[in-house]
């Protein structure tokens, strides 16, 4: 993924889950090991507070979860949500561990294809 569609995909992710751009930020985006023609990319949501209210971080998993969060398809095709993590909501096939656990950022890894 080049550079300029972080940025871009940064945005989608916002406007999907009724964030600012400046709450969205890219950790990594790599060729998907599991997958061939897919890159793996690590998202933080972060809060403008401490944290994200209980309503805020359940609507924000559940649209991950069932794919509501719309990419635009011309760039970044389509794309599976591996894991979503963020304390007090129960987690299902989490594949990844977060990196800073004292913080409370969602955390979400996608494969985008």
């Amino acid at each position: 993924m080049l550079f300029n569609l972080v940025q871009e995909l940064e945005i989608e992710v916002a406007t999907g889950t009724f964030l600012k751009q400046s709450q969205v930020k890219i950790i990594s985006a790599q060729a998907s090991p599991r997958v061939q023609g897919k890159t793996e990319v690590t998202l933080y949501l972060v809060p403008l507070g401490e944290t994200f209210d209980k309503m805020t971080a359940v609507l924000i998993y559940d649209r991950f979860w069932q794919k509501k969060v719309l990419i635009n398809r011309s760039l970044f095709r389509d794309y599976d949500v591996i894991t979503v993590h963020y304390p007090g909501i129960v987690i299902y096939f989490c594949f990844m561990q977060p990196v800073f656990d004292h913080f409370c950022y969602f955390i979400s890894h996608m494969q985008i294809s």
